[in-house]
């Protein structure tokens, strides 16, 4: 799957910020909900089996439908 295609939330679910290590870079995505919002966040933990997720979003949406994997940041060249 390539990096640029929506992944649907109940096919399969980003990384849980609680589950990786909170010492580790939170596993930003960027989400959408039904009407078409957008925004980048991150799962902070799990608190039902039924998709149950606890985003943290910099900005407010719905509930999410499909994220996708941002890309890695670019190097610094200094």
């Amino acid at each position: 799957m390539g990096k640029d295609e929506w992944i649907a939330i109940e096919s399969e679910e980003p990384a849980i910020y609680e589950d990786i290590g909170l010492n580790q870079p939170a596993p930003y995505v960027l989400a959408v909900d039904a009407e078409g919002r957008m925004s980048v966040g991150y799962v902070r933990a799990r608190y039902s089996r039924n998709h149950g997720l606890w985003w943290v979003f910099a900005k407010p949406i719905g509930a999410v439908t499909h994220w996708m994997p941002l890309p890695d940041p670019p190097e610094d060249k200094q």
